[in-house]
């Protein structure tokens, strides 16, 4: 009897043991896998709305390579939470720490205190792009914190993470003598913005940061201006006996018809971009398509 009841004692703590250890490895395991999770029902929920309102299969495949980009979504928005529910010194301080490495990299960003890079690095936004999909809003500041892009008014150069752009648009305020923001997506890319009306709200909190903002103003003005001139002349004007500048004899109108034709002939090389590389794979999959019929017939 003494020898049953010993045994049906350490076979009930065994299996509470046993149930113990079960429970928590599979509680552990889905606490790891919860984003995974959250990321495949994201695509059954895509795979049901596309097919319920019967996209075209070309969409589809562009919403399936966007979407698959978009795996750590959900970390970021956990992330994101976790931003909101701290105190403001301490998201301040993360903010800082997060994004310090590159807006040390504009240059009229590096020798201003840190309390004014914490403030440009509280109003960043974070963008998503997919393959293929132009975008780039003048009068703002871009860096690409993942993917690849091409960009350029004269010729397509490519350019990975950690590039800025857009800098002199936070400081200018003539919009002939800014380049073009338009860029385009060559795979799926992410990117953090800050507008110029952001910048400027910055600044009028930081106001020992005037003198130096200025000076970099100046600089922008004199570089673009030569340029604009530079180009103004190459195109068929010219200096007049007196040495004034034509761009600054150019009426509001002509200036800004000059303006609108140069980010319009960069959306253009865009398009055409796009274009171009939408025939290549075209191209490729019709002979893929030939060959593997030649198999067949052989």
């Amino acid at each position: 009897g003494g020898e049953r009841l010993a045994n049906v004692v350490l076979l009930f703590c065994g299996g509470f043991v046993w149930t113990t250890v079960i429970s928590r490895s599979i509680a552990s395991t889905t606490s790891m896998s919860r984003h995974g999770m959250m990321h495949q029902q994201t695509m059954d929920d895509l795979n049901m709305m596309m097919r319920d309102t019967n996209l075209p299969h070309a969409l589809q495949r562009r919403l399936r390579g966007f979407f698959m980009s978009t795996k750590d979504n959900s970390l970021r928005a956990m992330y994101g939470g976790l931003m909101q529910r701290m105190s403001p010194a301490l998201h301040r301080e993360v903010a800082y720490e997060t994004n310090r490495m590159w807006l040390r990299g504009v240059r009229y960003l590096a020798g201003v205190s840190r309390l004014f890079v914490t403030d440009i690095a509280v109003c960043l936004r974070m963008e998503q792009f997919a393959a293929n999909e132009p975008f780039g809003d003048n009068f703002s500041l871009y860096v690409l914190m993942k993917g690849l892009i091409s960009r350029g008014v004269r010729g397509m150069k490519m350019h990975q993470a950690g590039y800025v752009w857009g800098e002199e648009h936070l400081l200018l305020t003539a919009f002939w003598l800014l380049v073009p923001n338009t860029a385009m997506a060559m795979s799926f890319s992410e990117v953090s913005s800050i507008t110029r009306e952001q910048f400027q709200e910055v600044c009028a909190e930081h106001p020992d940061t005037a003198t130096r903002m200025r000076r970099y103003f100046c600089w922008f003005v004199v570089t673009r201006g030569i340029v604009c001139v530079a180009k103004r002349i190459r195109d068929g004007g010219d200096i007049d006996r007196e040495g004034s500048n034509p761009l600054m004899t150019s009426t509001i109108g002509d200036i800004h018809s000059e303006w609108v034709h140069r980010v319009n002939k960069s959306k253009r090389e865009v398009q055409y971009l796009v274009t171009e590389r939408e025939k290549d794979r075209s191209a490729a999959g019709a002979e893929q398509i030939a060959e593997l019929g030649a198999r067949i017939g052989t």
